[in-house]
């Protein structure tokens, strides 16, 4: 395999997707469309609720955007809706904690009850995601992790998803 960075974007040779049959291709996406549009009434009521909340302990944007690492190396930008304080984004390396002090009281509660995530069903839509998988991480802690961690650009060969075992096993920030 081989990374070249150019700019701002990154492209790899060498990353082969896992052999699925196409049944399972299809059915898969089809699955991943159909759970996205039905939970998109819930984006939007959210939203709604979150606009007429937000100005008040979570003064900014509604969403976060941050470009993360998909399938094949590529970067797309994920959405989500924003939790910490305007201007924090990529604070901590790779390795480093998270950072709770920038979270906004309502964004620790639209993480716990993982309402934050819910824009990425737009991604879904898009192509960028699928429902389950492993996780897309931003940028810059991709590229460290393709040089540092042994067997990361397996990960590459699928496309990345909103909810698996580290959100169900591990936990979450």
């Amino acid at each position: 395999m081989s990374i070249d960075f150019v700019g701002s974007q990154t492209t790899f040779s060498g990353i082969a997707a896992p052999r699925v049959s196409l049944t399972f291709s299809v059915a898969k996406r089809f699955m991943d469309v159909a759970v996205s549009l039905a939970l998109l009434p819930l984006v939007a009521v959210c939203a709604v609720l979150l606009l007429v909340m937000n100005p008040i302990p979570n003064r900014g944007r509604l969403f976060f955007r941050q470009i993360r690492m998909g399938r094949g190396g590529r970067a797309f930008v994920a959405y989500k809706f924003r939790s910490i304080k305007p201007g924090h984004g990529e604070i901590s390396g790779p390795y480093g904690p998270v950072e709770t002090s920038c979270i906004t009281p309502l964004g620790r509660a639209l993480r716990r009850s993982r309402i934050d995530e819910l824009p990425q069903v737009i991604n879904v839509l898009l192509g960028n995601m699928s429902l389950i998988g492993p996780r897309p991480d931003c940028i810059h802690h991709a590229r460290f992790y393709l040089r540092d961690v042994p067997d990361y650009r397996a990960r590459l060969g699928v496309r990345p998803e909103i909810s698996g075992y580290a959100q169900t096993e591990v936990g979450y920030a």
